[in-house]
């Protein structure tokens, strides 16, 4: 199917209240106002102004409101599965299988739809460590800086202030990971997989805010000042 998107993203706004209206395939810009694509239904056959009408289909994904993957998730969940569910397409398949053809390609995009639940549940449980407001850790980046920092208490004393801060975060998460799942007895295995999805992610996560530069800056720092909050 070939496809054409038309949307407007938070990152091209205008002005406060007018957004910028551009042609995107979706790869580079992200979609976080109203995404309007178009779908041809045949994909060889020529468009023209008689015929437009009914060979191109246009829908819309309220990414502004839900985001993304919700916006994807409602439109499959109201409008492909009802569609699928009441088409013809798959009543020369049907006769030859049974009837099995729709079942499992419903099945299949439902598992699809799961899969979109699963992603947004993790993406809402990403961990982030606390900003720290007292410095600016972007600017340090260098050995050099590194010293100058470390040689000012006041400069050590904000950065030794945030580790801790830090720590304790990181270890509030460590205990959350570690309580007791209370689920009912008749749960499956997805339940089971889903579960490790999403601590598999946020500890991901948080690997990913360890390796940041902030967080280089202020073990560089510790590193010079032989701090004791290494160990």
């Amino acid at each position: 199917v070939d496809h054409m998107r038309l949307g407007h993203g938070g990152n091209q706004l205008v002005n406060k209240t007018k957004h910028k209206l551009f042609l995107t395939d979706g790869m580079a810009e992200k979609l976080t106002g109203f995404c309007l694509y178009f779908a041809k239904i045949n994909k060889t056959k020529e468009i023209t102004a008689q015929n437009i009408h009914n060979e191109i289909t246009l829908s819309v994904l309220d990414c502004q409101s839900r985001g993304l993957l919700d916006a994807v998730h409602q439109t499959l969940t109201d409008v492909f599965i009802p569609a699928v569910s009441s088409s013809n397409v798959f009543q020369n398949a049907d006769k030859k299988n049974g009837g099995q053809s729709r079942a499992r390609f419903i099945n299949s995009l439902s598992t699809f739809i799961d899969a979109l639940t699963g992603a947004q549940q993790s993406l809402s449980d990403v961990v982030k460590l606390s900003k720290c407001d007292a410095l600016d850790l972007s600017k340090l980046t260098t050995p050099a800086l590194y010293q100058s920092a470390a040689a000012s208490s006041d400069t050590l004393e904000v950065i030794e202030t945030q580790t801790k801060a830090w720590i304790k975060e990181i270890e509030q998460i460590l205990a959350e990971t570690e309580q007791m799942r209370r689920e009912a007895d008749n749960v499956g295995p997805k339940a089971e997989l889903d579960h490790w999805k999403k601590r598999m992610s946020k500890f991901n996560s948080l690997l990913d805010e360890l390796k940041s530069q902030k967080c280089k800056a202020v073990l560089g720092v510790l590193l010079v000042a032989k701090s004791k909050l290494l160990k």
